[in-house]
């Protein structure tokens, strides 16, 4: 008999750890939202391909403590600042690989619009209820800024996309140095000068004085880039130049990064007299045959670039 109360009682201490171990994983699954988790990433671009932003700042977080923000991510390195230009087609996606948490709540934006001229912005909760209904297997959630400060925020589950609702961000004051994040624009004066260098087309086209490089490119200060093994004609401020060349087995990569004031200074003068006259930029070796020295010419003048910054990868 008393072997028998002391399996029943051993037995019964079991089955209150077994309850309890129960009961705790289900408060701690709960705790977790686990069913509500899901594979999700965020991005920003605008409605249309001729509206154009840049965005200074963006966050967000979810309810059990996941956040993310862009400053954050250009100051450890994980993107960069010169990507901040946006339009429908081109957009930040914050993360960069789908997180697997609940939705976010919290989103905020801070971004300038260069078609209204104004600086907007927005911290504000999500509708989480209408996201969690929306939820797939991975998500998308896209924002569309859009005229006077409307944000439409859809979810792409790689089907379709749905919209959700419309967010209001307000107008706030701004400083012009806020949008210099390129470092190659750092001495910009004006807002109107930032905008000659991103927008404003040019009648240029660049001469090369050498055959032997395998890949040239070139990018502009407005975010785009041209094959130049495929065209001459630049059509808008470049940023940079860039060369791959073989040696052996190993491929070595120089870029060439211009000066945004010095190349505006440079081209406004070669054009005083003589409106949008084609200009040809001329890039050829030095005397030491390592390195490329750059001059912008007409038919009578030239002005020789020197603030040039070279990187060379190996």
């Amino acid at each position: 008999m008393e072997k028998n109360k002391k399996i029943y009682f051993f037995n019964l201490a079991l089955i209150s750890v077994l309850l309890l171990m129960i009961v705790s994983f289900i408060f701690q699954y709960s705790a977790n939202r686990e069913t509500e988790k899901t594979y999700w990433s965020i991005k920003i671009e605008t409605k249309s391909e001729k509206d154009k932003i840049q965005l200074i700042d963006f966050s967000v977080k979810n309810e059990i403590g996941y956040s993310i923000s862009l400053n954050e991510e250009v100051n450890q390195g994980n993107m960069s600042s010169d990507l901040l230009m946006l339009n429908q087609i081109s957009a930040i996606e914050m993360i960069q690989e789908s997180t697997y948490s609940i939705l976010p709540n919290y989103v905020s934006c801070k971004y300038y619009s260069f078609q209204e001229n104004k600086f907007y912005e927005f911290a504000g909760e999500l509708p989480y209820d209408k996201l969690i209904k929306e939820k797939s297997d991975n998500n998308i959630l896209v924002l569309k800024t859009g005229a006077s400060g409307k944000i439409d925020l859809f979810v792409n589950n790689d089907v379709e996309e749905k919209f959700v609702t419309t967010l209001i961000a307000k107008e706030v004051k701004g400083d012009f140095s806020l949008l210099l994040t390129n470092f190659h624009l750092k001495n910009i004066t004006s807002l109107e000068d930032y905008k000659d260098i991103l927008f404003d087309e040019i009648n240029v086209n660049i001469d090369l004085k050498i055959d032997s490089l395998d890949n040239k490119s070139l990018e502009f200060f407005g975010d785009d880039n041209v094959n130049l093994n495929e065209t001459k004609k630049i059509t808008h401020f470049p940023s940079l130049v860039s060369f791959t060349s073989k040696n052996g087995k190993c491929i070595n990569r120089v870029d060439y990064y211009f000066e945004g004031e010095e190349l505006l200074k440079a081209y406004k003068k070669m054009n005083q007299n003589q409106k949008n006259e084609l200009l040809t930029l001329e890039g050829k070796l030095s005397s030491n045959k390592k390195d490329f020295t750059f001059t912008l010419k007409n038919k009578t003048d030239s002005i020789a670039l020197n603030q040039i910054y070279k990187i060379e990868c190996l």
